[in-house]
């Protein structure tokens, strides 16, 4: 009976052992292929958001390259050259819409701005007659092109700035126009760096 028993018991023995030294290995194994397995999906996943962050980078970066050469082939065209200038087209007869260059911002965004009232785009009611009916000519001719080639661009709008960084025109004529962005919160934009107001030499003295 006592045999029987100790058999029993070193059956029982041996089965475990047998089991744990089957498992062992396995585990083992299955831990080394489950490490392997997390170490090749992570340089995967690094991998591929490197890729991704590159790509995006040169999207970007193409972007910006592409709207810079549109405005600089737009400063360049016939109507920036024809409806700007120093001495003449919309920055001279913005300047002209009052006594002085605070005044004038503020006739051009009593009449032009998107809230204005309606009463005062005549024209006739001002005492400065020649320089209101000038500019008011002058918006009347090219607003309409600056207008078409705002739709066909990447833009929000399109701006005329003088030297003294007046904004004499604006397409959509929104809290921008009229402003001097050399003064008040516009030299600081968001992104923190002082606003640069490029020339063109030929409207330069």
């Amino acid at each position: 009976m006592q045999k029987k028993q100790k058999f029993k018991r070193l059956q029982h023995t041996l089965m475990l052992a047998f089991l744990v030294l089957s498992i062992t290995p396995l585990t083992l194994l299955a831990m080394f292929f489950l490490e392997s397995h997390s170490s090749d999906l992570e340089q995967q996943s690094t991998t591929h958001l490197a890729f991704l962050r590159d790509n995006k980078k040169e999207q970007i970066v193409s972007y910006f390259d592409a709207r810079y050469s549109e405005v600089k082939s737009f400063s360049r065209s016939e109507l920036a050259t024809a409806s700007g200038g120093r001495f003449y087209g919309l920055v001279a007869s913005f300047h002209q819409l009052g006594n002085s260059q605070e005044q004038s911002r503020q006739i051009a965004r009593e009449r032009y701005a998107l809230k204005a009232d309606s009463t005062l785009n005549a024209a006739t009611s001002d005492s400065n007659f020649a320089g209101s009916e000038r500019y008011r000519l002058l918006h009347k001719r090219y607003d309409w092109a600056y207008k078409e080639h705002l739709k066909r661009s990447d833009f929000s709008d399109i701006l005329l700035v003088d030297i003294n960084g007046n904004v004499v025109y604006s397409a959509q004529k929104d809290e921008t126009f009229g402003a001097n962005l050399l003064s008040g919160h516009w030299p600081e934009p968001p992104w923190g760096k002082p606003l640069q107001i490029s020339v063109p030499r030929s409207a330069l003295p």
